[in-house]
């Protein structure tokens, strides 16, 4: 199981070695080469700095700062004005997740461990730029029946539009879109996640 960015690695870990994976749930993944214009939730920061190595390095920092600090005291961070902010700008259904603190608190915690090191900002920044590119492997090495994909029909992170590509690339792919969900629609879904997951 994938969520959001880790998408294109398991898609590229099934085309290298697809006898080795039984099933594979993918949620939420940008399509490659990804669209920077439609990046995290229209954020015109984002966008742009998608393209631009200062500009990102710079904004990244601003963020790591802002994540280890969140995660020192979480239920602080969601009155301040940054956390405020932060929950506004996703989708209904995200919101329903980002009013769950513990959630928010396991979330916080993962994403502090990414950047606890100052070198994760030259990381991501690599990463992302791996992420406007075309597949370094071929997807078409997939076999038909092994990828399911779940999509929120109102996820603003990886829009729509990533899925539908994904299934195109990869023929017999199941496509699963949650009408009433967003780009956390796994978290909201966890139940199901596991049923599909045990099968």
């Amino acid at each position: 199981m994938s969520w959001s960015g880790g998408g294109p690695f398991a898609l590229t870990y099934i085309s290298l070695f697809p006898d080795q994976v039984t099933h594979a749930i993918i949620v939420g993944s940008p399509a490659l080469p990804f669209d920077a214009s439609e990046a995290h939730n229209g954020n015109l920061l984002a966008k742009v700095a998608m393209k631009n190595r200062l500009l990102a390095t710079w904004g990244l920092k601003f963020f790591r700062k802002s994540i280890l600090n969140a995660n020192k005291d979480v239920d602080g961070y969601l009155k301040s004005r940054s956390g405020k902010n932060m929950v506004a700008d996703w989708p209904k259904p995200d919101r329903k997740f980002f009013a769950n603190v513990l959630w928010l608190k396991r979330m916080y915690a993962a994403m502090a461990e990414g950047f606890r090191q100052e070198s994760s900002v030259k990381t991501i920044f690599n990463e992302h730029q791996l992420f406007l590119k075309s597949w370094s492997e071929s997807t078409e090495r997939i076999p038909a029946g092994k990828l399911t994909l779940w999509q929120g029909a109102q996820d603003k992170t990886c829009p729509v539009g990533n899925v539908q590509k994904i299934a195109k690339a990869v023929k017999g792919t199941r496509v699963e879109l949650f009408s009433d969900e967003g780009h956390c629609v796994l978290f909201n879904q966890v139940q199901k996640l596991n049923s599909e997951l045990n099968m």
